[in-house]
């Protein structure tokens, strides 16, 4: 079994792509395919993979691709990585290939479906939830309520997640349903029912020791 996994990508440092998404995938017993910003080569890759994993990042989404003109002094923009998973999203669609949205992942996927962002949750959404978490992440800092298929895979209606975003979605993209908040009304879980699996979680499931959606995902493409 093979998953695509786009790199990440940082001006000074080029392309990059963390471990805990290797080690995550190789626990599961499947194969990561790496992925850089060239679309010949993904539109290959495409055709031999049973999965697509988007993971989180450095940079946000350019405002302008969900219709706001104003750039919060905040964002700040990783327009290369946007453009190509956004292409990558449609290649695996027209192949309902199982997609996993994990933080700018989940993000990206709101916004291909023409979804609205918080540019800055502080700025937009104040509360006392902690969404950039201090303390180390592989320590669940809040709670998010489950519902329908996510309660279902996570076997419970409420699980315990950590948090290191400043942005998140704002309204749902079209088709997307809620399956997840927080304390706040944020969402953190989203899927698209149209399609054998579309889903996506503002958290870093791959840093979590009892992570159940990522083992969910692999057995999306084990049909």
């Amino acid at each position: 079994m093979k998953v695509l996994v786009p790199f990440d990508f940082d001006t000074q440092y080029g392309y990059f792509l963390k471990d805990s998404y290797v080690c995550a995938l190789q626990r599961q017993n499947v194969e990561l395919v790496p992925q850089i910003y060239d679309l010949n080569t993904m539109k290959k890759n495409v055709l031999e993979v049973d999965g697509v994993l988007l993971p989180g990042g450095l940079g946000d989404i350019d405002p302008r691709l969900y219709g706001e003109s104003a750039v919060h002094e905040k964002t700040k923009i990783n327009s290369k990585r946007c453009d190509f998973e956004l292409e990558l999203i449609h290649s695996a669609l027209k192949r309902d290939l199982p997609i996993l949205g994990i933080c700018f992942g989940f993000q990206i996927l709101n916004v291909f479906f023409k979804g609205k962002l918080y540019q800055h949750i502080p700025d937009e959404l104040p509360s006392s939830v902690v969404h950039e978490q201090k303390c180390i992440s592989t320590k669940p800092c809040h709670r998010v309520s489950l519902t329908g298929f996510a309660a279902d895979l996570c076997g419970d209606e409420s699980t315990e997640v950590n948090s290191t975003h400043h942005q998140g979605v704002k309204s749902l993209g079209d088709g997307l349903e809620c399956l997840g908040t927080s304390e706040d009304g944020l969402i953190e879980v989203i899927r698209h029912p149209k399609h054998h699996f579309v889903f996506g979680v503002e958290w870093h499931p791959e840093r979590l020791e009892h992570d159940w959606v990522i083992p969910n995902f692999v057995k999306a493409f084990r049909r």
